[in-house]
């Protein structure tokens, strides 16, 4: 047997099993979503942060500088938030199972479990809003975590019918409101109480995925692993 039909019969199958996965195919179709954002974002940082000086300050001097960084920071900048709505809807939609509302239990969860009291410079006291470092890339391992737990949770209530029923002469899209009522509920319920507990210890769930999980894996990139 040579290498290519070791490769075939020994490790492909594996691989396919892997991807079949459940969790695996909401990532990998979720995330999806973001790619368009990731380009577009990509190509206003490049025209604003220009590798030739004439023409990075052309657009500063005319003024479209801080419109490019803004450009940037409404695609690339919000990844995880998009990933926080794009993964429970994929693996939602994968089932067979209305997905709207999958996606907005998951933003819910998102922002639910962001700290929203912000340190500013200069200030004592905190000042209340959202931290925007999260939405974009250091949000981005948190936000797959919390669409597959989120898709899961959706998904089990469905399956196991536990969801409000409404009588079928009521329009789909109210119906589909009402089936969603109770899985948001719980995943806003779960979420508060997470947050309860990390806010206590003078942290944030999003904050310890990024530093146990996230950080460790960007080292990687740099090491010979």
């Amino acid at each position: 047997m040579n290498f290519n039909d070791t490769i075939q019969e020994k490790l492909l199958p594996g691989v396919n099993k892997f991807t079949n996965l459940r969790p695996v195919q909401a990532i990998k179709d979720g995330m999806m979503f973001i790619m368009p954002l990731s380009i577009v974002g990509s190509i206003f940082l490049l025209l604003a942060e220009f590798p030739y000086a004439p023409i990075k300050d052309f657009f500063a001097n005319i003024g479209w500088a801080p419109a490019m960084y803004q450009a940037n920071n409404a695609t690339m900048g919000i990844m995880a938030a998009v990933a926080a709505v794009t993964i429970p809807y994929s693996f939602a939609k994968n089932e067979k199972l209305e997905p709207l509302s999958a996606g907005v239990a998951g933003i819910v969860s998102f922002m639910l479990l962001l700290n929203w009291n912000v340190p500013v410079e200069g200030l004592e006291e905190r000042v209340t809003g959202i931290p925007t470092n999260w939405l974009g890339a250091e949000g981005v391992v948190a936000a797959i975590i919390l669409g597959i737990m989120v898709g899961y949770l959706y998904m089990f209530l469905l399956k196991k019918d536990i969801q409000i029923k409404m009588p079928e002469s009521v329009p789909s899209g109210v119906a589909n409101s009402f089936s969603a009522l109770i899985p948001i509920f719980l995943t806003a319920t779960i979420s508060a109480i997470v947050y309860g507990i990390f806010n206590s210890l003078g942290t944030s769930f999003l904050d310890i995925i990024y530093t146990s999980l996230q950080v460790p894996l960007q080292g990687l990139s740099s090491s010979l692993g």
